[in-house]
């Protein structure tokens, strides 16, 4: 005897299954599709560019105005030059910001291009771990990068990035602060849609 299983039956059998699962899980499995969405948003936006803009994005991939925007999440990023130097914001309002005061935009780019740098010598994994979080854990306002690669270290079993060896100390001085920071940090640059 043969089984054939239909689209419907099979999305029946996943919206049990899925009903069935434990709270957190399922959280976990929402979040990653949230993730999954925004990138591939981000990857359709950003093939609207040439291959020569999408690289350059990908050296910058921050609006330097909304600093915790990826270029391609609100749309197609928009490139304005300054100084003949390219400088991507995420949005026309980021734009208009961008054109009154240009020596800032090229200011905030040229510091977040060197911190996507650094952050990209992480480990891949680390890297995504890094991302999430945005910025230092103890001195929240430095971003990851900023200050060279960022030094990762385990508090209570989870993964905290810091802007530097400086910082080390008092994030594991207080653990309890560190961690509240770091999840502060994840809601500020992840927040739910």
């Amino acid at each position: 005897m043969k089984v054939t299983l239909t689209t419907a039956a099979l999305l029946a059998a996943l919206f049990m299954l899925v009903g069935q699962l434990p709270a957190d899980e399922k959280a976990a499995s929402t979040e990653q599709s949230v993730a999954q969405t925004l990138e591939d948003k981000i990857k359709t936006n950003l093939e609207k560019l040439s291959e020569g803009e999408r690289k350059e994005v990908e050296t910058q991939r921050y609006c330097p105005f909304m600093t915790t925007v990826r270029l391609g999440a609100k749309g197609t990023p928009i490139k304005i030059l300054v100084d003949d130097k390219p400088v991507y914001v995420c949005c026309k309002g980021c734009e208009k910001a961008a054109l009154k005061d240009t020596a800032v935009a090229l200011k905030k780019t040229e510091q977040i291009k060197v911190a996507v740098a650094a952050v990209a010598e992480l480990p891949a994994a680390d890297q995504v771990l890094a991302e999430e979080q945005l910025f230092c854990a103890v001195a929240t306002s430095n971003r990851l990068g900023s200050m060279g690669t960022p030094l990762k270290v385990m508090i209570k079993d989870q993964p905290v990035f810091l802007c530097c060896k400086g910082c080390q100390g008092r994030a594991l001085s207080d653990p309890d602060k560190t961690l509240k920071a770091l999840a502060e940090l994840k809601a500020k640059v992840n927040p739910k849609q």
